[in-house]
């Protein structure tokens, strides 16, 4: 569908960026974040699901538990009763608002738990930012010409007036596998291109400020950043890759229903 396959070339970084934007936005039920990197001559696509509470369950009863690895920052509890306490270090899956709520006689009863669980997280990220930022846009002119495909280059021996840069929508006429070659009817959009050119220390302080973006973008329960470190950095022919050390506080705290098999356990 993104024109990805053997034999093109290589997308540039704003072209991957897009991309990655237009798979989330028609994935919002399925995907809770996705990043595609460059390695030479491949893409590595790496994904998290997104995973959907089911709020059609009738058992009213709940505990609230962490879903990250953190040290809690805050816990506002509206019912249930807290088992953690601010600074603790929980792991994934680990009880904070507890639903089963210990009276004064040691009676234990059942309950659903609310709040609000606060953690920092850390994240470790590597990432490749480029010295050239290259932005698009559209002119407004567009032609329809024929032109031929040879393993994924287009050639158009009749097009004596050529864009020097555009977006093209293509529709294969004949072709021959054997060959390799076909003929396509092709539609071409112009494009304007305006290239920035970055120094190493601007390069840091973007690629800064657009993982925080980022990340904001695809966590939306983060609420602040506290600490975003470049703990190693190198150099390259058109670009600088980080290594990245980033403490955020975000929101932790999922609802985990307490079945009514297992003694009052978390499922």
């Amino acid at each position: 569908k993104y024109d990805v396959n053997k034999y093109t070339f290589k997308k540039k970084y704003n072209e991957i960026e897009k991309i990655e934007d237009d798979i989330l936005k028609n994935n919002k039920d399925r995907l809770e974040w996705i990043e595609i990197v460059t390695y030479g001559t491949r893409y590595i696509v790496r994904v998290e699901e997104r995973k959907i509470n089911d709020s059609n369950r009738l058992n009213n009863y709940q505990n609230i538990i962490s879903k990250k690895n953190a040290v809690i920052v805050k816990i506002d509890a509206i019912s249930g009763e807290k088992v953690k306490s601010v600074n603790d270090y929980v792991k994934k899956g680990e009880v904070v608002i507890s639903g089963n709520v210990t009276l004064p006689n040691n009676t234990v009863v059942r309950k659903m738990a609310k709040g609000v669980v606060y953690g920092e997280v850390w994240y470790r990220v590597d990432m490749d930012y480029p010295f050239v930022y290259q932005e698009s846009s559209y002119t407004g002119k567009h032609r329809k010409i024929y032109a031929i495909d040879f393993f994924g280059k287009s050639i158009s021996p009749f097009n004596f007036a050529k864009y020097k840069s555009f977006y093209s929508k293509n529709k294969k006429l004949i072709c021959s596998n054997l060959l390799g070659i076909c003929l396509i009817f092709q539609q071409q959009y112009e494009l304007v291109v305006n290239d920035e050119v970055y120094t190493e220390d601007i390069v840091r302080n973007k690629a800064i400020n657009y993982i925080k973006e980022k990340m904001i973008k695809d966590n939306k329960d983060i609420v602040e950043f506290r600490d975003v470190k470049i703990l190693k950095s190198s150099s390259g022919a058109d670009s600088m890759k980080f290594d990245i050390f980033i403490r955020v506080i975000e929101n932790i705290g999922v609802i985990d229903i307490i079945s009514d098999d297992n003694n009052g356990l978390s499922s």
